[in-house]
């Protein structure tokens, strides 16, 4: 494979992505400089290695996936061990749109950017996973309701996360936390000298939610 660094960033890519690494270097370095910059995190001390994978057999070599294991919802990785993320080549996937998938790589980025505060596995789900929606814009308005909802309280369970559409609602209910309460707050919460329960109020859910809407 190809490679190109940036002061951030090592990008591995094959051939077929000649076209299209540079936006996704431009991509990734503007997500990671803008949410160290918003929340004044600590630059990650090490290099991360980004793979764009030019189909789904490098994906699950690079990823360390095995065949039995692989989903067709896979398309992206981030693994702290070995500082790598693997992303499945937006040219590749065939039922996601190009747009979507610079979402999926925002995603990956924030992830690592918080790696500052917290290990990712100390991190709730909500927390962990709601701010990485939030700032990748990958809250999908239709899915949100605002008359049947899952309480906050209730997605802190992974597999109630998982079945009721854990990744949307928690990424509302963190983008109308830092509204509410700031930057500040959300890093104390996320590095655990805050519970997240004591900004809670009753309505907080449905608040957040009318919230975006009303801002669409």
């Amino acid at each position: 494979m190809k490679n190109k660094s940036t002061k951030y960033f090592n990008f591995f890519y094959s051939d077929t992505d000649i076209n299209i690494i540079d936006q996704i270097i431009t991509e990734v370095d503007g997500m990671y400089e803008r949410v160290i910059n918003v929340f004044e995190l600590e630059k990650t001390p090490v290099m991360f290695d980004l793979y764009l994978c030019p189909d789904v057999e490098s994906y699950k070599s690079y990823a360390m996936v095995k065949d039995e294991d692989y989903q067709d919802w896979m398309v992206g990785n981030t693994d702290y061990i070995n500082n790598r993320i693997c992303i499945l080549s937006p040219r590749t996937v065939k039922d996601r749109s190009f747009e979507y998938m610079i979402k999926v790589i925002r995603h990956e980025i924030i992830h690592i950017a918080f790696d500052a505060l917290a290990a990712p596995d100390k991190v709730s789900i909500c927390i962990s996973e709601g701010i990485a929606v939030a700032f990748a814009e990958q809250i999908y308005i239709p899915c949100l309701d605002i008359n049947n909802y899952p309480k906050y309280i209730d997605l802190l369970d992974e597999e109630y996360f998982y079945k009721n559409n854990g990744y949307t609602y928690s990424g509302c209910y963190i983008l109308y936390l830092l509204k509410r309460y700031g930057t500040d707050t959300f890093k104390n919460i996320y590095s655990g000298k805050e519970d997240m329960k004591k900004y809670l109020f009753d309505g907080f859910e449905k608040e957040a939610i009318s919230d975006l809407i009303s801002n669409m």
